[in-house]
């Protein structure tokens, strides 16, 4: 695009609205809207397995502490064994082999008496699944649900943090996890071990500090009317968390809102300042397919009470497109926005945005929650100020001795 025609035609618009938009839900009204409230089993149990996608490859070493059984995961039957390591498993011609070893089924289930396995230099336990997709295969580990959990915690949080907001956080990864795995109940797979769910590390991470988190809360998870929501968290709010409904396509939830936050202000990412060329911008919208042809207008189309975006409103010389500004940050400009929660300036060749925070800003705030044990607030505060109306409630069949003393 021309200097000339960046200069005229780029208007970065600040509207300020005040009361929530309903514009956002309009717009995801044209998809499935997301339950996120699920009655918990009386059956569940929390020896049953998460699984969570490690990779997903047309070819993978594996290597494990012990001898290894190869199952149909299908049919329980067994196919084949091995001592030596490390065994390859690829795809090819459209079927599973290991150690060039064809394999009869599209599913299998890997176990071995050690049950610890080493994959790309990280370690886990449990057992392995491995399951045909699309031309390729998903690696996936079956982990229990608190052995997930220790995984996670180091991997989500600093060791080195106060205990009770390590305890915040295991409580609120666990329910984040236990409410995947029912949502997801007949699905190959629950959580990623990403970002896209909550970083998972195996047992490569884990530390002393971090495991007696996880032990010290076994089984608690949060609730609102006995039912489980999908404890989401976030590394930096900026002081105001914001509405699930306003960043994903889902049903509001009355612990899932916004709250005022005054406790993160220690971390880097408080406040920001980042900028893109205009051009660049222009090429990332066209390359991912949100516009076409040259970018006349960015502006924010509809914001929250604290004043973070909700949508945008995208113009080119070909259309106007609005866009749920979360989509937006995390699919094309994750290393510019922090955070959709930000002001704007234009100049004739480049945008420069003023942001708070660090993440989607739903649920606990990260940093909000060490500051507030570092100040003296135990996890059962920490956790009920994020996710106002939620009660923490012990998994069916988990017996802890104190569980009624500890909720006093």
């Amino acid at each position: 695009m021309p200097d000339a025609m960046k200069t005229k035609h780029i208007i970065i618009t600040l509207f300020l609205i005040l009361a929530i938009s309903s514009t956002a839900f309009t717009v995801a009204a044209k998809d499935e809207i997301r339950v996120i409230s699920l009655p918990i089993p009386a059956s569940y149990d929390d020896a049953m397995p998460i699984k969570v996608l490690l990779s997903r490859t047309a070819q993978i070493d594996i290597v494990s502490a012990g001898y290894l059984n190869v199952y149909d995961k299908k049919t329980h039957a067994f196919v084949t064994g091995f001592m030596s390591f490390p065994i390859t498993i690829m795809f090819k011609n459209g079927s599973l082999y290991i150690n060039d070893q064809y394999m009869p089924c599209d599913k299998l289930h890997l176990v071995s008496p050690s049950e610890k396995f080493t994959i790309k230099g990280r370690t886990y336990s449990g057992a392995i699944d491995i399951v045909k997709s699309n031309g390729q295969f998903l690696v996936i580990n079956e982990v229990d649900l608190e052995t997930y959990v220790k995984g996670v915690l180091p991997s989500e949080m600093f060791a080195k943090w106060p205990k009770e907001a390590l305890k915040a956080q295991a409580v609120v990864s666990r329910t984040y996890a236990v409410f995947s795995a029912i949502e997801r109940k007949y699905d190959d797979v629950h959580v990623s071990d990403t970002v896209s769910s909550q970083v998972y590390s195996g047992m490569s991470a884990r530390t002393a500090e971090t495991d007696a988190a996880v032990d010290e809360t076994r089984g608690q998870i949060l609730t609102y009317e006995e039912e489980i929501f999908p404890a989401f968290f976030h590394s930096t709010c900026g002081g105001h968390t914001t509405f699930a409904e306003f960043v994903w396509r889902v049903t509001p939830h009355p612990c899932l809102t916004s709250v005022y936050c005054p406790f993160c202000w220690e971390s880097k990412y408080y406040t920001w300042t980042t900028t893109i060329t205009l051009d660049e911008m222009e090429k990332k919208l066209n390359e991912k397919g949100i516009i076409t042809g040259d970018l006349l207008a960015f502006k924010k189309a509809s914001v929250d009470t604290a004043g973070r975006i909700i949508e945008f409103e995208i113009e080119s010389d070909k259309q106007i497109v609005t866009a749920n500004a979360n989509d937006i940050r995390v699919l094309i400009f994750p290393d510019i926005m922090k955070s959709t929660f930000f002001t704007m300036d234009a100049s004739s060749e480049h945008l420069m945005f003023q942001g708070r925070g660090w993440g989607h800003g739903v649920g606990m705030c990260q940093w909000g929650a060490q500051r507030m044990a570092a100040d003296g607030y135990d996890y059962k505060v920490i956790v009920r100020f994020y996710y106002t109306h939620s009660t923490i409630t012990l998994l069916p069949h988990v017996e802890h001795e104190y569980f009624d003393l500890i909720m006093q």
